[in-house]
């Protein structure tokens, strides 16, 4: 389980990823399933990223990781598409 903490820097990097994504494929932005797109690259980096760094323990609840990284994700997409899309435009 994730302490708060630890779910805010999972946020923080989520918002991080995904302004970097979409920096660095701004020209693909037009395409309709870019969204989906960002999301899963993201969604993957980060579950696979928190596994490798939890290795000293079994990823057996990887399923609830995944739920809050899901979660994280979602509201870092709406912080970026509410404060961030600005500057894109």
């Amino acid at each position: 389980m994730m302490k708060p903490e630890e779910y805010n820097d999972l946020l923080e990097s989520a918002c991080i990823l995904i302004d970097e994504y979409i920096h660095s494929n701004i020209n693909q932005y037009i395409q309709p399933n870019f969204h989906d797109v960002v999301r899963k690259n993201v969604v993957g980096l980060l579950a696979d990223t928190i596994c490798a760094s939890r290795a000293d323990t079994i990823c057996a609840s990887r399923e609830d990781e995944e739920c809050l990284i899901n979660q994280a994700v979602d509201e870092a997409f709406g912080i970026f598409y509410k404060f961030l899309i600005v500057i894109y435009i």
